[in-house]
Order: structure tokens, then sequence, then C-alpha cells
């Protein structure tokens, strides 16, 4: 018994892993770069203040991704013994504006055995 499923890819990493650490909004404020002057609107950015969480790598999207690199990542629970103990993986896939289809495979009792991820372009 298989069923499939299609995703997409913008950042070229696919995360499998407990949805649970997604959780959490960032959190950002504006920054001006020079004082206002009467109806004069000041250019401003946005800076990412999101805290630090040892318990959510993707609180802080950026430093998640550089951390990545080019390279796979198992994502160790914090305070674990080895960097293999994982709550989930992240795999660079290479492809930036992709998709890919997962196909499920499951045994006799409907207990999922399997998953076969086949990337498109």
């Amino acid at each position: 018994m298989s069923k499939k499923l299609k995703g997409y890819i913008q950042s070229g990493i696919l995360f499998i892993g407990d949805p649970q650490y997604m959780s959490g909004p960032a959190e950002y404020v504006t920054k001006t770069v020079g004082m206002l002057n009467g109806r004069e609107l000041s250019p401003g950015y946005a800076v990412d203040i999101t805290p630090e969480d040892p318990y959510n790598p993707f609180r802080r999207w950026d430093d998640f991704r550089s951390k990545v690199g080019e390279d796979d990542l198992s994502l160790p629970f914090p305070g674990a013994y080895t960097a293999s103990d994982g709550r989930g993986v992240a795999v660079n896939t290479h492809r930036v504006d992709s998709q890919y289809e997962i196909e499920k495979h499951f045994d006799d009792s409907g207990k999922l055995l399997e998953i076969r991820i086949k990337f498109r372009d």
C-alpha cells in the first residue's frame, strides 16, 4: 500500500523531523537609519531579535541555514552526549525552487514502514 504526496523546496534544505520544533513566531523590531524630520519618512530595516532557543532550531532561520551550509545535519537534543542523538535531520538538496514527491509505504498493520523521496526540477 502506498500514497504519494507532493512538496516544494525554496531554501534548498529538506527537514525531516517532529513539527513540534517548528513552533513559535520570529520576532522583529524596526530600526530607522536617520532622524525623522517633519513629514519626511526615514528609511528603516527589520532586525531579527528572536531569542535563541535550544529546543527549537528554527527560531532563528538565518542562523539555522548558515549552520547547515553545504552539509547535511543531524539536529541534536540540547544536552545530548553525541551529535547523532538527533531530533530531526536537515538535508541540503542543492535544489532551489524545486519540488519533490513522497511515496509512503506501510506494513500490513498500517504502520508507516518507509518514505521514498523523489526530486523533480
